[in-house]
């Protein structure tokens, strides 16, 4: 037996024709959900996967492909020797291993040629003590996949519901664990799911809020929030205990994310797989927290009460500055006490156009008023038009992070766009885009939503191992309790392990971590080596192993201090270690 040489293999299946249905789109985005996870992964050619099976422990497919009959005797074997197969969106002809076919196309011209694709709906968990599941709280809401017909003998761990949330013969998620071998499918397209929910559609005129009236985002302004895709009805929920409006609870989009982490964890953990993994934050922090000001008004009192509550709460965040700016000395005052200074660009009123010139122009002139070229931005109003220009725009002119993608109201506070991760967005023709966007999920506590509401979105960001953005206004500073429950909510996420970075810092650190290249995996009974090189400086970040039985970590043949840590509902061993620029390192997991 080979030894295996790819912890993960990922390959992507062979895309459907022109005017033919797909199960997956954006299919690419699989690489921006590892890298981001820090998971040890190799992509796989199509034409090289069954000569290189052997090489690979747990393998992912994307899409929809009938394997030829030789291709399943070699993928079955496979199977049946060791491997494990997570397919995303494809039966791929494999129906006696499944217990499951995919439906056929109603018209009988096409049944060869068309596959049948779920439409929107939900995911409703029916083993939810399930490792795969155990994140999920409610339904979950997605869009697009493969119609997935099981049998009676199929193990179905979650179903389908219409997007009227009526049940249907549908499944979700099947597992198979038994002589046949180990596998998941994920009947749902996960990948266009995530995209459009965290982008939302195309914004070309007002969006339509809830009938509830708490988010009247139909206001004659197009901002980001006009293009969120996220269900009024079933994807918010209200707090009983409170009078507050429901709101976006969960972070849709990354329970999907970490679905497939956790089938990649589950099937390694099964077969005995050692999979390395670059931790998200240093120091095994569970999650961050930022938190920026937007300048509206410019009034210098307010920044200055806003400066000395940051001072006394001992932290550091970002203010996104309007043209004209503070005065020089507030300014300089800002950049002393360790704060970062971003872009606030203005798309309101009938002078300031949503175009890249208005922007060229505006983000020149405030280059000029801070001193310095800011690498971060958020809108004011969180003014959007179109699909992803304005990413590009961010682009050209060198801003790498914003964070426009934000609720105005407050019925849709929370996890508007599905998610509390830094992402690397992508264009409609599959185009990633090099620009971070961190959405915000609140705004000004007392003023727009109650502290304890702030503190529940807080805690569910900390689950989700994300990042808690939080916005307030100095403007709002001297308003009754803002300035207190600042200083809480500041205290409250120290107190759940969460540090509070700058976007400046969460941007470096992201990147920093994104450009790290795994090789030379290899593992047997004893041990498991692989070696890791960054091409950027990383002071203490947290290597972990999926390795149950380890018994000690080394570092270039030297034994390292290991503790270990819980993440994603998984065990780890955790080192934590600092990477130089360019220089490669050899880590090695011993086990008993």
């Amino acid at each position: 037996m080979s030894k295996i040489k790819i912890p993960v293999g990922v390959c992507l299946l062979k895309s459907p024709e022109s005017n033919c249905p797909y199960s997956v789109l954006y299919p690419e985005y699989v690489t921006e959900i590892l890298r981001h996870a820090g998971i040890c992964f190799e992509m796989i050619e199509n034409r090289s996967l069954f000569p290189r099976l052997d090489e690979i422990g747990v393998l992912i497919t994307v899409g929809e492909q009938i394997f030829t009959d030789t291709e399943q005797k070699i993928l079955s074997a496979w199977l049946k020797k060791r491997g494990a197969w997570i397919s995303i969106g494809g039966i791929c002809g494999m129906n006696n291993f499944w217990n499951a076919s995919a439906a056929k196309s109603i018209y009988p011209k096409y049944a060869d040629i068309f596959i049948r694709t779920l439409s929107e709906g939900w995911l409703v968990p029916k083993i939810k003590n399930h490792p795969l599941l155990a994140h999920i709280t409610m339904p979950l809401h997605y869009f697009n996949g493969l119609t997935v017909l099981p049998n009676a003998a199929a193990i179905i761990l979650a179903t389908t519901t219409d997007k009227h949330q009526r049940e249907n013969e549908f499944a979700a998620l099947l597992e198979v664990n038994n002589d046949a071998g180990l596998g998941i499918l994920i009947a749902v397209d996960i990948f266009g799911t995530i995209v459009r929910i965290q982008q939302g559609t195309a914004i070309t005129r007002d969006g339509t809020g809830p009938s509830d009236g708490t988010a009247p985002i139909n206001d004659k302004i197009l901002k980001s929030d006009d293009g969120c895709v996220l269900d009024w009805e079933f994807d918010r929920k209200k707090i009983v205990e409170t009078d507050f409006p429901p709101f976006f609870t969960q972070p849709i989009a990354d329970q999907w994310r970490e679905m497939l982490i956790r089938a990649i964890l589950y099937t390694a953990q099964k077969r005995c797989i050692p999979i390395p993994i670059l931790w998200q934050y240093p120091r095994n922090l569970p999650a961050l927290a930022h938190l920026s000001h937007d300048s509206d008004g410019n009034e210098i009192d307010n920044a200055e009460i806003m400066l000395e509550t940051l001072n006394k709460a001992a932290i550091h965040s970002t203010w996104c500055i309007l043209i004209p700016g503070y005065p020089k000395k507030m300014i300089k005052r800002i950049q002393q006490n360790g704060h970062e200074l971003a872009a606030h660009l203005d798309f309101t009123g009938s002078n300031n156009h949503f175009c890249q010139e208005e922007f060229s122009k505006q983000y020149t002139k405030l280059s000029e008023i801070l001193g310095e070229e800011p690498i971060s931005n958020k809108n004011h109003y969180l003014r959007w038009e179109g699909d992803s220009q304005f990413w590009e725009w961010c682009m050209d002119d060198g801003v790498q992070m914003d964070s426009s993608k934000c609720p105005s109201k407050a019925g849709n506070s929370g996890f508007l766009f599905g998610t509390c991760q830094p992402y690397f967005p992508m264009t409609p023709d599959a185009k990633v885009l090099d620009v971070l966007e961190l959405p915000a999920l609140s705004l000004d506590f007392c003023f727009v939503i109650p502290p304890s509401i702030g503190f529940e979105i807080m805690k569910t960001a900390h689950k989700y191992h994300g990042i808690f953005h939080v916005v307030f206004h100095p403007a709002h500073i001297r308003k009754k309790g803002v300035q207190e429950s600042l200083f809480n909510i500041i205290t409250k996420g120290k107190n759940l392990g969460m540090e509070w970075w700058t976007a400046k810092e969460i941007n470096t650190w992201e990147r920093a971590r994104r450009s790290i290249i795994w090789s030379s995996y290899s593992t047997d009974q004893r041990e498991t080596t692989v070696c890791l090189k960054a091409n950027a400086l990383l002071n203490d970040a947290s290597l972990l192993w999926l390795a149950p039985h380890a018994t000690k970590v080394t570092i270039d043949g030297k034994r390292v201090v290991s503790q270990t840590v819980e993440f994603w509902g998984f065990g780890f061993i955790s080192t934590v270690i600092s990477l130089q620029q360019d220089k490669q390192i050899i880590c090695s997991v011993i086990q008993k």
